[in-house]
């Protein structure tokens, strides 16, 4: 990516405000592999105040963002740590900084499926995890030939971190203690 492409980018997303989230991540994703190729092993707090101000340098709101830089290097011992123990490249900062899109899922399909208690002794929550919001549910019953009852799934969704999807919960009622359950969650397209 050249500055050129990187100043355009930053013009529309920054100050015409266009909403893009291609731009803003190329953006950020940039903007740190510069800083960590500039910076190397090198991470005082005056190097990365200096090197942030440089990459500042080429936003059309440069003072915004230089006193953004000094804030970022004046807590950098605060969580130095923190990078330290997290090795994360440059586009999952900048999903973890809500600029970059992660999607939740690698198909369609549930995924992420799991059970949980919901406080009744004759119920269990189903959870899992999809890219879109459809109607689903889960089919249970006492044999894998035999998933009779169903129950409605709701849906809701965050995102934090940059995180795309929907998670999807239904609960299984009229459960019977000790009882083997086998269970399936749907999808109606």
């Amino acid at each position: 990516m050249n500055k050129t492409y990187l100043r355009l980018s930053l013009f529309f997303v920054f100050v015409l405000g266009v909403s893009s989230l291609d731009f803003e991540c190329d953006a950020c994703v940039f903007i740190l592999q510069e800083a960590e190729k500039t910076l190397g092993e090198n991470t005082t707090v005056v190097n990365v105040a200096k090197v942030l101000e440089s990459l500042c340098s080429l936003l059309p709101f440069t003072e915004e963002c230089d006193k953004l830089a000094v804030s970022i290097a004046n807590d950098l011992p605060k969580i130095a740590h923190f990078i330290d123990q997290n090795p994360y490249d440059p586009y999952a900062w900048c999903s973890i900084l809500d600029i970059c899109p992660v999607n939740c899922c690698l198909s369609d399909a549930p995924e992420q499926v799991h059970i949980s208690l919901t406080g009744y002794s004759n119920q269990v929550a189903v959870t899992w995890v999809t890219t879109k919001n459809l109607a689903q549910q889960v089919k249970y019953g006492l044999s894998p030939s035999t998933l009779f009852s169903t129950s409605q799934s709701t849906s809701r969704t965050y995102t934090n971190g940059g995180w795309l999807g929907v998670i999807n919960t239904a609960i299984m009622t009229n459960l019977k203690p000790r009882t083997k359950y086998y269970y399936l969650s749907l999808i109606h397209i």
